[in-house]
């Protein structure tokens, strides 16, 4: 009997270790079930993928813009620079600070997949990879709310979102892809509570403040436009979360984190701002380039020496731009002292980094080489430029729909809701 009930209690004893072991057995559905939901994200990427793989690769309307791009940042990591700036075979050599108006962040990616993988296959690896980070980034903000198979669902569904569709294949405008999974991340870190009995210090800097810092700085150095919606709904959502919980903890983190994802970026910003001034000067310059040319086809052809005419277009063209009155009092400068006049036409081309002005550079030079006539040289470069000058302008006319849409979500939109809600909410909450 005694050997029996001990045989018993060791019968019953052997039931806890089975229990402690038994989620480390393999096969065990609780030691997998964590990463079903990516695995569902991964396969649903790779079938979005699918048919750029089985088909070959596509080129959508961006997709030469960013081919250049790659190359010109390989160049750039070739000669020691880790984060681009500027653009050297833009413009027909002449470059300009395309990775100003285009941060380079979601470029130099490409530019590292590159190096590893065939160029065929690098545009497919990017809309995989950004799709897979939106399903990601969608499932993990839509998990503190939902349970795990629906939040992996909403994952799913934000990647074949028709946006995330449209953007990938017809307009390969990878930048703007990477707001599928910047904006979810943002707004999983700015309304994240780990702690909501703790003081304030403690509930604003809960360890969501570094990855909302990191989240902003990625908006940011991923597309202009990216980073001001970013900034412009972190503000927002820590507004309502704050009034909803009546505390300051989501606007004090929302602050700090901001603030150290715009100092994280701020890195670029020197550059940005000296592109920006050099892209200001060249515009200066262009807008009142024709006309000097003109002037200057005047000059030559009514008798006067080229240092002369240079003098005189200076003098005269100062009122419509500064900056290229300057740059031809140099020019006539250099024309008098320099012993070779070729030097100093390839400086005012060098100086000023745009085509039209290197178009009538080498003009100027072949002109003074073989000695045929300068006029009939300036006539044409003078209406070349001026066609560029119109096509530049109707370029910017062309964007202006693009550029107006940022303004009309933020301004105009809100305004229109109230307008329309709002009498409907008022009768609602007088019945109430």
């Amino acid at each position: 009997m005694k050997r029996q009930g001990t045989g018993n209690r060791d019968q019953g004893s052997g039931i806890g270790p089975m229990s402690v072991v038994s989620p480390l057995i393999a096969g065990n559905p609780v030691r997998w079930s964590r990463f079903a939901g990516p695995a569902v994200i991964l396969l649903a990427a790779a079938i979005a993928t699918a048919p750029i793989l089985l088909h070959g690769s596509y080129c959508g309307d961006d997709f030469d813009f960013h081919v250049v791009s790659w190359f010109e940042i390989q160049r750039s990591w070739l000669h020691g620079i880790a984060f681009p700036h500027w653009m050297a075979s833009a413009n027909y050599g002449a470059g300009e600070p395309r990775f100003f108006f285009y941060p380079p962040l979601t470029q130099m990616l490409g530019a590292a997949l590159g190096l590893a993988l065939p160029w065929r296959l690098v545009p497919i690896a990017l809309v995989f990879l950004f799709l897979a980070a939106t399903g990601l980034a969608n499932r993990a903000l839509a998990r503190q709310a939902l349970p795990d198979g629906v939040a992996t669902l909403a994952g799913c569904a934000a990647l074949f979102s028709g946006f995330a569709l449209f953007t990938a294949y017809e307009r390969t405008a990878f930048a703007e892809l990477a707001g599928g999974f910047w904006i979810p991340l943002l707004l999983l870190f700015a309304l994240r509570e780990r702690n909501s009995s703790a003081v304030l210090w403690r509930r604003a800097l809960d360890g969501s403040t570094v990855p909302l810092a990191l989240v902003v700085a990625g908006c940011w150095l991923s597309n202009g436009p990216l980073g001001v919606m970013g900034s412009y709904l972190l503000a927002g959502v820590a507004l309502a979360a704050a009034l909803a919980a009546r505390s300051w903890a989501p606007m004090l983190r929302a602050g700090i984190g901001a603030g150290l994802g715009i100092a994280l970026a701020g890195f670029y910003l020197p550059d940005a701002f000296v592109s920006n001034l050099i892209a200001r000067r060249q515009g200066s310059i262009m807008n009142a380039f024709p006309d000097a040319l003109d002037l200057l086809l005047i000059c030559v052809e009514s008798g006067m020496s080229v240092e002369s005419a240079f003098a005189k277009v200076a003098a005269e063209i100062g009122q419509s731009s500064a900056e290229l009155a300057e740059e031809f009092a140099l020019t006539t400068a250099e024309l008098s002292y320099l012993a070779d006049r070729k030097q100093a036409f390839d400086n005012l081309a060098k100086r000023t980094g745009h085509p039209g002005v290197k178009q009538v550079a080498t003009a100027l030079n072949q002109a003074e080489h073989y000695g045929t006539p300068m006029g009939q040289a300036l006539r044409t470069c003078a209406q070349e430029n001026r066609e560029m000058r119109m096509q530049e302008a109707e370029k910017k006319a062309a964007s202006l729909p693009a550029k107006l849409t940022v303004p009309m979500i933020l301004f105009f939109l809100p305004c229109l809701f109230v307008v329309i809600m709002g009498p409907a909410v008022m009768k609602v909450m007088k019945m109430m």
